[in-house]
């Protein structure tokens, strides 16, 4: 259903939509283009997230991974652009970043893609990500548990904060219009948060927020999708396109009704560093 209580219809008499946001976490073109070919060859279109500029300074975790200035990196991800695959921005790069890189990350994106992004997700534990860590929570007892198990400052993340040499959240409201928050191990995110894409008025700065599911490898994935999905059929399209739905309803496979999905995935195989 959707806000004025009007139902909800998808292409070809479909009940539900289902759609990848791939983080580029230690991505190469070697690693990647066998996975998007295969998507191509099987009609999928789905979302994979980019670094427009390189980490000047290396990166421990992340150092294998490819960005924008990877001369056969960025001829692959505007090859896939051209082919109909939604390019998303995960942060300027793959470590924290300052207000300056940031920007100039912005500029590359619109010079390469000739417009801005129109979908983010913050990256692992970069300090230039938006209402991150126990900012993602209201209750204040929550937030202190949280900074305690994961042993992080309550202010690590500051891409919000006016003032911080991180701060960037006036040009993350002014070109991006969604912004991945939570995830789930849950494949239909009707039953978590059936109002998605929606607005936040105490976190000003991202326009809409939705959530996903959350698959790390192909076994999480597997497991996401089994038991759910059968004898049902999907088609994958860009994350972008299916956020103009202000609100979901119904199941994404058994209730009858229509929803929508979103699973990040990553070629990565350990770490959860989203």
């Amino acid at each position: 259903m959707t806000r004025d209580g009007s139902h909800l219809e998808f292409p070809g008499g479909a009940r539900f939509a289902f759609t990848v946001m791939d983080d580029t976490d230690v991505a190469t073109v070697e690693n990647v283009r066998p996975i998007y070919r295969l998507l191509e060859s099987l009609e999928m279109r789905t979302t994979k997230t980019v670094w427009p500029v390189r980490c000047e300074e290396g990166s421990r975790n992340f150092w294998l991974s490819e960005t924008l200035d990877d001369a056969a990196y960025h001829d692959f991800v505007v090859d896939l652009h051209t082919r109909g695959f939604e390019i998303a921005f995960h942060g300027a790069t793959m470590e924290t970043s300052p207000r300056a890189r940031i920007t100039r990350a912005l500029e590359r994106f619109r010079g390469v893609f000739g417009a801005p992004p129109r979908v983010h997700a913050n990256h692992a534990y970069n300090r230039d990500n938006l209402y991150w860590g126990a900012s993602r929570l209201d209750d204040p007892v929550l937030r202190l548990l949280c900074g305690r198990v994961a042993g992080q400052a309550a202010h690590l993340y500051e891409g919000h904060c006016p003032g911080s040499p991180y701060w960037w959240g006036d040009l993350c409201v002014e070109q991006i219009e969604y912004v991945r928050n939570l995830t789930f191990s849950e494949i239909n995110l009707r039953r978590i948060n059936p109002s998605m894409p929606y607005r936040d008025p105490s976190r000003p700065y991202v326009r809409w927020w939705f959530s996903a599911a959350d698959a790390e490898d192909v076994d999480e994935f597997n497991h996401l999708l089994s038991r759910r999905w059968e004898n049902c059929s999907t088609g994958f399209v860009p994350a972008a396109s299916m956020m103009g739905y202000r609100q979901v309803n119904g199941a994404a496979c058994s209730g009858g009704g229509p929803g929508i999905s979103c699973c990040a995935s990553s070629p990565r195989a350990v770490g959860r560093h989203r």
